[in-house]
């Protein structure tokens, strides 16, 4: 565990709730170095491009649709700038809602999985 996800409680409380809802649910693994077709928790990388530093998860859990997580370290003067994109596909309007109602809990989520990557590259040498 390298701490890159949201509170233990939080993580928990969603990997019930998938679980509930027929979803693999939260803890399937965390591997050191991810590489295409791995688990991470409720994802499934779907690509890693080292050259470009970058990762593509696509999402495992219950959902009304199709998401899709990318992160990505730019060089930025001395150092980088991570880029992380969020990607939702509503398979149904019942999808469309399920994104609206569930926005602010993904950008606390999201915001969190970002500083805490960048914690994590920061206390590397």
């Amino acid at each position: 565990d390298h701490g890159r996800f949201p509170p233990a409680p939080a993580w928990a409380l969603r990997g019930l709730l998938d679980g509930l809802l027929g979803g693999p649910g939260a803890y399937r693994g965390r591997p050191h170095r991810p590489v295409a077709g791995d688990v991470v928790d409720f994802w499934t990388v779907r690509h890693r491009d080292d050259t470009h530093r970058e990762l593509v998860l696509t999402a495992d859990m219950r959902l009304p649709g199709d998401a899709e997580l990318t992160l990505r370290a730019d060089p930025a003067g001395p150092g980088s700038l991570l880029r992380q994109r969020v990607r939702f596909t509503p398979a149904s309007p019942l999808g469309h809602a399920y994104w609206h109602l569930q926005k602010p809990a993904h950008d606390r989520v999201f915001a969190w999985l970002a500083r805490s990557i960048v914690r994590d590259a920061e206390d590397r040498p």
